[in-house]
């Protein structure tokens, strides 16, 4: 954030300023990409700005925004998701508590790590958007009703575009 880098006084103002971290957009960089390894070093900066901003954000509800590169193919998913694409979903669980705006545009697969929150475990959240698009033999997605946060929660807003690439 621009903010901190002004002077040291802005510094502390804004990381003890809650409010101005209660919102975050997460671009997902795609992993393995380059020979040099530098988009493996880039995802791994970017988790640890991720949970740090949201530490920032204090008891705040969250409006997420996450964006990860979509996968050409399912094997793609899965490679990506062995431990990179998860390990952001995966991040966010324990503020799934305080989640009240998500929007993802993203394959389907990247929610496998939620697949055990219910709506209990997030009491905040009123506005869910997913746009995506996949393969159509992509199974694990297909059954949403296994998201039980999604049947669970009370949500005001839900809206679901996805797309198959057949």
């Amino acid at each position: 954030m621009i903010l901190g880098r002004v002077c040291s006084r802005w510094r502390q103002i804004a990381y003890g300023t809650a409010e101005l971290w209660r919102s975050i957009h997460i671009p997902i960089p795609r992993p393995e990409r380059r020979q040099d390894g530098s988009e493996k070093l880039l995802a791994e900066f970017r988790l640890e700005g991720m949970k740090e901003w949201l530490e920032r954000s204090g008891a705040l509800p969250l409006s997420l925004s996450i964006f990860a590169s979509e996968p050409t193919s399912d094997s793609e998913i899965n490679l990506d998701n062995s431990g990179h694409i998860f390990s952001f979903a995966e991040a966010l669980i324990p503020y799934a508590g305080r989640w009240r705006d998500l929007f993802i545009a993203s394959h389907p697969g990247l929610m496998k790590p939620w697949s055990r929150l219910k709506g209990k475990d997030v009491p905040m959240l009123r506005s869910f958007t997913m746009n995506s698009h996949f393969d159509a033999n992509f199974r694990e997605s297909e059954d949403w009703s296994s998201m039980g946060f999604l049947s669970d929660a009370a949500l005001t807003s839900t809206f679901l575009w996805c797309m198959s690439r057949t």
